[in-house]
This record gives C-alpha cells, structure tokens and sequence, in this order.
C-alpha cells in the first residue's frame, strides 16, 4: 500500500457513496490545515470533493463538518434492537424489566447527532458490520443490566458498543474487505479500528471519558494478550470488557452455532470454556442473561450419529491434549531466549489454557469413562450433554489455534530452527478433523 493510499480520507470516499441516495452536505467550510477553503459551506460530498479532500489535511475532523439529510433516529434504533430481542426469545417479565433501559438509552442517543451520521454511514457502507453491531449493542446493554450498572456507565457501555467498529470507516476497504492472511503491516492498519474509534468518542459532546477509553480497550484481554496496548487485569475497565464479551458472543453465535442449527441458550457451554478470559463479574453477567432464553437445549444430531460423535470425541481428547502437551515443550523452547512481549503472550496463553484444562474436566479421566459409559448404554438422555461436550471441545480447539497464532508471532524472523518447529506443529493441529 502507498503512502497516499494510507494518508487517504476514506471516511470522505464513505460519504461521497452514501451521497448518491442520502445527500450528504458541508455545513461549513471546509478548510485545509493552512486555513484554505477545500470545500464551500453548502456543497455536497461528491466524489469530486472526496478526492479534493484526499489531498490535504483538514483544519477540523471532516465528521464535525458535514451533515447528512436521513440517519437512524432513536424510534429505528429502538425497532432493530426490539428485533433483536425478539430473536432472543427471552423470558417475559425479564424483558418487561429490561425495556425501559433499552427505550432510555436509545432516547439519549439521540442527543448526539455525530453519533447518529456515523452509525447511518457504517449500516450503509459496512452492512454486516453494522448488523453485527447492534447485536452486540444489544448484549452489551443486558450485561449492564445484570450488572445493575448506574446510567452513566450502561449508556457509555451502549454509545462505545455502537461505534466499536466504526474505525473501519477510516481504514482501507481492500484491506476491511480481505479475505485470507494480514500482512503485518495491513494487521496492524486494522488493529488501529479500536483507536480511531476512540478518537470518535473523544469527538462527541457530553460523553463520559469512560465510553472511549471502553472503545480502547475492546480488544484488550484479562491476560495482556489483547492489542492495542496489551494492558491486563487491573488496567483494564469493565465497560472495554462488557464490549469485548459481547464482541466474542456474537462472532461464536453468527460464524458458528446458528449456521449450524443452535440458537443463543445453546451458547453455555462455550462460554463456560472463557472463563478465565474476562472478568469474572463479566463472565457470570453473561451466562445469566444466557440463561434468561425460553429456547430449550437445541439437538442438532440424530439419535444414530451420537455413537460416531462419541468415538471422535474420546479420539479428539487425546489428540488435543497431546498437541498441547506439545505447544508447552516449545514454550519451554522460547523461554529460553531473551524475553519479549511476543514470547510472554504465548506464556500467560499457556497459562490460561492450562487452566482452562483443569476446570472443565474435558480431558480427566471422569469425562473419559462418562463418554464410555454413554457409548456403552445408549442412554439418549445424555445425548444433548454429549452435543454440547462437541461445543466444548470445538471452542478448546479454536484457543489451540489461536496459541499457535501467537507461538508463530514470537519466532517469526527471529529463530528459524523455532520457526520450523512452530510450522510443524501448526500442521499437526490443521491435520486434526474438524467434524466427524
């Protein structure tokens, strides 16, 4: 990627398209840096005028000098959240008590209008992302609620959660859009989404400081293995990790369990598996509302196939734990050299999973004789157990994966005879089937 291409407003390219059928207008000059007149009080963000602003830094943020003619007012954010719900299936009284935080919230999103032309701006451009945000807007604002949170920490919960992905707006398409493995440099150009949008936020008027330093941190982890700073536990807000849960819950639910025929009840156990990844306040926040769902266990399997799953799980257990066993000897390896932040990511992942391991009881030998016993009677009232240990153990293998990311990260350039170790046990774990 070019320096012009990275220095490029496309945040203007964003609204010289949403211009074409929602007119978007400068409602003031827009001046260079130097205090030059690039666009006129009153013209319309066309293309033309997106390249012309391309070519100079502003004087102002170009959010703060626009408006757009139609955005999502408080009543059609309030429907696309009521939708949510709906899908949610939740208890009645439950939902009774938590509509009117949900109508409060939206209310006052309406007092702040850039927030508004932003959120209208990503459901035009990013559309998935924009659905995907008022899912997790949506549980964000019910982990608050369990969390009994005063309004002002539940409404910098629910502004942060709207704009957390806002960022991409800012950021190349052909790097949003990527399909495949970041180069490192573009890697970094996206991890950079979580800053810019705290930049947005620092933009908004009325806002507490605590609602950007929650669209900071949204990625940052318990462990200090999170980006962009790698703060941990202590430094980091519940407010960033109300945002993060919800962020994970949603991708879990959306990539993984609804295509495949569950519904959000069924998210538990997976989320059973995070335990030592948030807060635990956090955590336990989330499975209560979880549990809030009038949805029953969910069987995706017939009867007949559970005896197959069965047999794959007992072969999985070993598997798994065997590659483990081998991520820990090549940590072992790493620590061995001179410490670097890359190196101590992979260590407290260790750490984690570790623990991970000792709590679940996926891999004791009480899970192996229940599977045996399973196998051995039949017994189908165990059969939805035996679905949801499948969902455990697929979650247990996506954290593997994501060790082996960081374990590449550490040695990359760094140690080739490491280098070629990581890559071979990277291919052990892509060899592992993934379905039965």
């Amino acid at each position: 990627m070019t320096s012009d291409s990275q220095n490029r407003n496309y945040y203007a390219d964003h609204l010289a398209e949403v211009n074409k059928s929602n007119s978007v207008k400068a409602i003031e000059d827009i001046r260079n840096e130097k205090g030059a007149i690039i666009v006129p009080k009153g013209a319309e963000i066309t293309q033309e005028m997106s390249n012309k602003i391309a070519r100079f830094k502003l004087s102002t943020p170009l959010e703060s000098s626009i408006n757009l003619e139609k955005v999502i007012t408080p009543k059609l954010l309030h429907q696309k959240i009521t939708e949510i719900n709906k899908r949610l299936n939740l208890e009645p009284k439950a939902l009774d008590l938590f509509k009117p935080k949900l109508v409060r919230h939206c209310q006052l999103y309406g007092n702040h209008p850039l927030l508004a032309q932003k959120l209208t701006v990503l459901a035009e451009r990013l559309p998935e992302v924009y659905n995907n945000t008022m899912i997790t807007s949506n549980l964000a604002l019910h982990i608050a609620h369990q969390l009994d949170l005063d309004e002002e920490t539940t409404h910098s919960v629910f502004v942060a959660t709207q704009m957390h992905d806002a960022g991409l707006l800012n950021i190349a398409p052909e790097i949003v859009h990527k399909k495949g493995k970041y180069e490192p440099s573009e890697w970094k150009l996206l991890q950079g989404h979580s800053t810019i949008g705290r930049v947005i936020l620092e933009m908004i008027p009325g806002l507490p400081k605590k609602a950007a330093t929650a669209i900071f941190e949204h990625h940052e982890r318990l462990d200090g293995t999170g980006y962009p700073v790698g703060k941990s536990e202590n430094e980091l807000s519940v407010e960033g990790q109300i945002i993060a849960i919800s962020d994970t819950v949603n991708a879990i639910l959306s990539k993984r369990l609804l295509p495949s025929g569950y519904q959000v009840k069924d998210l538990i156990p997976v989320i059973q598996m995070n335990s030592h990844v948030y807060p635990k306040s956090v955590h336990d926040a989330l499975l209560r509302f979880l549990s809030l769902s009038q949805f029953k266990p969910t069987r995706v399997m017939d009867d007949n196939k559970i005896e197959t799953l069965i047999k794959f799980l007992l072969v999985l257990q070993k598997i798994l734990l065997h590659w483990f066993k081998l991520a820990m000897k090549f940590t072992l390896k790493l620590r061995e050299h001179p410490k670097t932040q890359k190196i101590t990511n992979v260590v407290l992942v260790v750490e984690r999973i570790n623990q991970t391991i000792n709590q679940s009881g996926l891999f004791s030998e009480g899970m192996t004789e229940w599977l045996n016993h399973v196998l051995e009677t039949k017994d189908a009232k165990e059969y939805q157990e035996v679905e949801y240990t499948g969902l455990m153990f697929d979650e247990f293998r996506y954290h593997l994966q994501q060790l082996h990311k960081l374990m590449h990260i550490a040695v990359e350039g760094v140690n080739e005879e490491l280098e070629k170790e990581c890559h071979g046990i990277g291919l052990l774990l892509k060899d592992i089937p993934n379905k039965v």
